[in-house]
């Protein structure tokens, strides 16, 4: 079994004043006998560097002072580390994969079929979502199981 962990870059702004320049979804897939390895290396991270909290991403951004941030009292060199360490953790994991879809935002509300956040968010999901299912169709033609999905 594939383990995939599904996250937006926030919410999708409004047509009419759009905010961000651009719309992320990015996932990354885990087979399932790795996942506690995975969960108990970021654990003892968190736990050696003291931090309390979920750790999102834009967290690691500079100038990010949100309260809710559990390194907003942190330097951003320190930060950088964190991020750095997060990402060997994943990477160390040779069956890990990530997926992500980017959407310029402007360009998104230049189509004809995206026209409300709803839909801007449908069609940045939609290509992550079709991607895991190859990878996992891919992942079923050269197991030894070949089960179908």
């Amino acid at each position: 079994m594939q383990i995939f962990f599904l996250d937006e870059s926030g919410t999708p702004p409004n047509p009419a004043n759009p905010r961000e320049r651009y719309f992320v979804i990015g996932g990354i897939i885990i087979p399932e006998d790795q996942w506690h390895s995975i969960r108990d290396a970021l654990l003892r991270m968190k736990i050696r560097r003291k931090i309390r909290g979920e750790l999102k991403w834009r967290y690691f951004a500079p100038g990010n002072d949100d309260e809710r941030n559990p390194m907003w009292k942190l330097g951003q060199e320190e930060r950088n580390s964190i991020r750095e360490e997060v990402y060997r953790i994943i990477c160390d994991h040779k069956s890990v994969r990530t997926l992500a879809c980017v959407a310029s935002v402007k360009a998104a509300f230049e189509l004809p079929s995206v026209r409300t956040r709803d839909e801007l968010y449908l069609g940045t999901y939609k290509p992550v979502s079709e991607r895991f299912q190859y990878y996992l169709q891919d992942l079923s033609r050269t197991s030894k199981a070949g089960f179908p999905f």
